[in-house]
């Protein structure tokens, strides 16, 4: 939207390190509402969730929607499923990526965690979205024939001990912790299993830099 979707295509990492993407709550912007008067449709929405919406089935659009009162953040908006952003009145393309829910904040237990199995994302999407941090971790697991699945891991989850993943555990990649900051997992030419994970620091409300972590 008014050409930030266009922008981070162009170079999520160069646009990560000059406008901090605010994804706390995918479906208003920051003032508590969408300024295009557009909610998502949860409903709708639903049925595209499994394992209690601890995964979505299938990519999403997503528009960066410019706040006018932090000229440097740009809210993450889910609009819907693929076809949702012809129906609205926003102009350009929408960003499709798949999806990582944030499921419970006060567990260590992996298998009730947010997660997403990388060979269910289309290999036309580029890109992955979750929730903003804010001191989570994005956790990056081999389970052998199963692929690489990436997991939204809690605050509070390693506190005390470190999670433990499925099928041998073999956690390839744990990207640390971002304070405010949102973390976008795009496809790589040059990784290992064909993945990266960008991860934004926040500097009050502009971006405080980016991370790179190959998977």
């Amino acid at each position: 939207m008014k050409g930030n979707n266009a922008a981070f295509r162009l170079n999520p990492t160069t646009y990560m390190g000059q406008k901090l993407i605010y994804s706390y709550n995918a479906g208003k912007t920051m003032d508590g509402k969408d300024s295009l008067n557009e909610t998502i449709n949860a409903k709708h929405l639903a049925s595209q969730f499994s394992d209690s919406k601890r995964k979505c089935r299938i990519p999403l659009e997503f528009d960066l929607v410019p706040i006018a009162k932090y000229p440097a953040v740009v809210d993450l908006k889910i609009l819907g499923a693929q076809g949702a952003y012809a129906q609205t009145s926003r102009k350009g393309a929408p960003i499709i990526a798949g999806w990582i829910p944030f499921i419970n904040e006060d567990t260590n237990d992996a298998s009730k965690f947010g997660y997403i199995p990388a060979n269910s994302v289309p290999g036309t999407v580029q890109y992955i979205f979750t929730v903003g941090l804010g001191g989570c971790t994005i956790v990056a697991v081999d389970r052998g024939p199963k692929g690489i699945y990436f997991y939204h891991e809690p605050t509070k989850a390693a506190w005390n001990n470190l999670p433990v993943y499925p099928d041998g555990n073999q956690v390839l990649v744990r990207a640390l912790p971002a304070l405010a900051g949102s973390a976008i997992i795009r496809r790589s030419t040059t990784a290992a299993h064909g993945w990266e994970i960008l991860v934004q620091d926040a500097n009050g409300f502009t971006s405080g830099g980016v991370t790179a972590y190959p998977v």
